[in-house]
């Protein structure tokens, strides 16, 4: 491990090779429409295709970053459990002190609790009236596409 800054290898294009997740990207049909064939006449079915990435992945908006720089290591715990867990197209997380303790190999709900509460003040999350769910700041994180829950909640 280089000791000083300079002493790590530096490069001109990026090093990082995402050809490793090829397995990830596909191609899907857009555009369908159909076309007359000029030289028969008959209706052809054309479409697009488009390039698509299917790894999973969440987004996390700008704004977040400024507030996620201040949280405290114990939200941090508690936020990674959240991004970690977060369906696709959903704005819940199930959240249970006394299991995150035990993945955390805690003796107790303390500092979950604890993490837990600075990310409802820090606006992160808001509780749900179920026991143990929160919903998630749409505005700062989401997993997939926000215009389908947009238009679902404010046709």
């Amino acid at each position: 491990m280089a000791k000083r800054l300079v002493e790590y290898e530096s490069f001109k294009d990026n090093p990082f090779d995402i050809s490793v997740d090829k397995l990830n990207f596909s191609k899907i049909a857009i555009n369908y429409r159909d076309i007359i064939s000029e030289s028969t006449g008959e209706i052809v079915k054309k479409h697009e295709m488009r390039l698509v990435d299917r790894k999973p992945y969440i987004k996390l908006f700008k704004e977040a970053i400024p507030i996620f720089q201040e949280l405290s290591v114990k939200s941090h715990r508690v936020l990674y459990e959240v991004l970690g867990d977060l369906k696709k197209g959903e704005d819940d997380v199930y959240l249970n002190a006394s299991l995150l303790a035990s993945k955390f190999y805690l003796k107790n709900t303390r500092d979950v609790l604890s993490g837990i509460k600075e990310l409802l003040d820090k606006n992160i999350l808001c509780r749900k009236t179920e026991k143990d769910m929160y919903f998630i700041n749409v505005r700062l994180i989401f997993n997939g596409n926000r215009v389908p829950y947009y238009e679902e909640r404010f046709k």
